[in-house]
C-alpha cells in the first residue's frame, strides 16, 4: 500500500501475536472478477491458532512458526510494526516528563505535583541556569 512503510520481519510478527497483540497487515488477494488487490488484515492470535484476516476471508496459518512464514510469504504479507510507528503529543509529553523527573531525582529535587508539567520544566529551567 502506497504511504506505509511495512515489514516482511515474520519472525517479529510471530513474537507481537504470540503477545498478544493484533497486527495490521496487507496481502494480496486475487478474486477471479477484478483481478490482484491488496487488502487489509489483521494478524493475531485466537484458540490455538494462528490467524490472518480480512473482510469475508480468514487465513488459518497453523500453529508453528515455520507454517506461520510459510503463509504470510504466500500472501505476500507486509505489517506495520508498531515499534516503527511516531509517537502521539501525549505519549512524547509523558517521555518528556519522564526524563525531566529522573533528572530532578538525580539532582536531589523533588516537585510537590509531579503531574504539574509547567511546574516541572520552570524548575528544570531555573536550575539548568536557562531562566
Amino acid at each position: 500500500m502506497s504511504g506505509y512503510v511495512t515489514s516482511t520481519d515474520y519472525e517479529r510478527l510471530w513474537e507481537l501475536v504470540n503477545s498478544g497483540e493484533k497486527i495490521v497487515c496487507f496481502v494480496d488477494y486475487d478474486p477471479p472478477e477484478t483481478g490482484m488487490l491488496r487488502v487489509v488484515a489483521v494478524a493475531s492470535f485466537a484458540e490455538g491458532h494462528y490467524i490472518i484476516a480480512t473482510p469475508g476471508v480468514c487465513h488459518s496459518c497453523g500453529e508453528t512458526i515455520e507454517k506461520f512464514i510459510a503463509r504470510c510469504k504466500a500472501i505476500n504479507l507486509g505489517f506495520i510494526d508498531p515499534a516503527s510507528q511516531q509517537k502521539t503529543a501525549k505519549e512524547k509529553a509523558a517521555d518528556e516528563m519522564h526524563d525531566w523527573l529522573n533528572w530532578l531525582v538525580e539532582n536531589g529535587m523533588t516537585v510537590a505535583n509531579p503531574n504539574d508539567i509547567e511546574t516541572i520544566r520552570v524548575i528544570l529551567k531555573k536550575a539548568r541556569g536557562e531562566a
